[in-house]
């Protein structure tokens, strides 16, 4: 019964925490007065269970937690933003905490999985929907979804909660070669995986889903395979961007512009305004400034640099760094730096290829700190960690613990 009651909590907490796919015909204050309770539940069941030692993220994930607890002072002294106003905006990015619950209450990981899968569907379902009606935005804000507009060939839609279907496609390609059964789920999902960013036209999202895919299957096989298939990818990869495809040439013509601006690059320049002349002060600067209040002098800022388009969000890990500070881009070189160094289980390297994907992803989208894939890696970090105790169990030749025994 307990077990249950947490699944669904874990269920529930999901879409809350992405405020139901930006979902715009829903009430938006209710919708927000939602995600700060669930979001601050979820907190307080967390805080006792964040003062632990191990040598797993437990260190990344509290360096990242204190980083964003202090910035909250910071976004007081160095903008003078009321702290009602902070612990509004902090809150839903403080969702890192929930690891070290969910690291308690030892929940097997194949509930998670089937969560993660069922929203992945959901996903997929709601983006088809959203793609096939144009007319009306449905999901999504159009202020803070630059991109929901029809551009590179195709009507681009950076759909929200995209880190539930990217942790769910990683899952399935690792379903797909480890076990016989189910294979067309897990090609159905592997399939989506592919066309969906390709649709989105999001040129990191395309590399890091097939570079993830071509190390996934080119990692076991002999030389002779590998080159192979190398070839024969790079072979197809030329014959598409010969056809008279409007996405594919809507992406070739965006790097070649890309290429053209050199250091010009609005991203280059946006990365180096928020890294150099953004913050108050030198504290700021080092410590970070916060979570912006839409309502503040900072969120203020913010707004008015977008009308210039500067975003933060157009620059991943630096974003974080400008809110957080130094210590939360400490915490994630270490949850990357142990991502390589620590070993799974065959059956359970879809959490490494998650971390990954934010890894490429990192200087280009607030997948890193944002609300639409946070939750996401805070499961892929659990799973993780509980895989990783599974593979030193079996490599030391000892009991399997409980908990991950009912999902191994």
């Amino acid at each position: 019964m307990k077990k249950g009651l947490e699944a669904l909590f874990i269920f529930l907490l999901i879409p809350v925490a992405f405020n139901f796919f930006g979902a715009n015909f829903l009430d938006a204050t209710v919708v927000r007065n939602v995600n700060l309770i669930f979001c601050s539940v979820a907190i307080l069941l967390s805080l006792r269970f964040a003062f632990v030692r191990g040598d797993g993220f437990e260190l990344p994930v509290q360096l990242i937690c204190l980083s964003i607890i202090c910035s909250t002072g910071m976004a007081y002294l160095g903008w003078a933003q009321g702290f009602s106003d902070t612990l509004k905006a902090t809150i839903p990015l403080l969702l890192w905490i929930f690891f070290f619950w969910l690291l308690y209450i030892k929940i097997p990981v194949n509930i998670l999985e089937a969560i993660v899968l069922t929203y992945t569907f959901i996903y997929i379902v709601l983006y088809l929907f959203q793609f096939f009606n144009p007319g009306t935005l449905f999901f999504g804000e159009k202020q803070q979804w630059a991109d929901w507009y029809y551009d590179r060939g195709i009507f681009r839609i950076i759909f929200p909660g995209g880190g539930i279907f990217f942790l769910g496609v990683f899952i399935a390609i690792n379903k797909f070669t480890a076990q016989r059964k189910n294979w067309f789920i897990w090609l159905f999902f592997l399939v989506a995986g592919l066309i969906i960013p390709v649709m989105q036209a999001t040129r990191t999202y395309i590399a890091g889903v097939i570079l993830i895919y071509l190390y996934h299957f080119l990692r076991n096989q002999r030389i002779a395979v590998k080159l192979s298939i190398i070839a024969g990818v790079a072979g197809l990869f030329f014959l598409v961007t010969q056809l008279n495809i409007p996405v594919i040439k809507g992406l070739m013509q965006a790097q070649e512009e890309t290429k053209k601006e050199g250091l010009q690059n609005q991203r280059i320049v946006t990365a180096t305004y928020f890294i150099t002349d953004f913050s108050p002060n030198a504290f700021c600067r080092i410590m970070g400034n916060g979570a912006p209040a839409d309502q503040s002098q900072y969120g203020k800022q913010l707004a008015n640099l977008k009308t210039q388009d500067i975003l933060l969000a157009d620059v991943g890990i630096i974003g974080m760094f400008t809110m957080f500070g130094i210590l939360s881009v400490a915490g994630y070189l270490l949850i990357w730096i142990k991502s390589f160094m620590l070993p799974l289980p065959k059956n359970y390297v879809y959490p490494k290829y998650y971390l990954w994907f934010l890894l490429v992803t990192s200087l280009t989208y607030d997948a890193v700190y944002g609300i639409y894939f946070l939750i996401a890696t805070v499961f892929a970090l659990y799973i993780f960690q509980v895989a990783h105790i599974y593979e030193k169990t079996i490599r030391n030749n000892q009991d399997l613990p409980a908990p991950v025994a009912a999902d191994a």
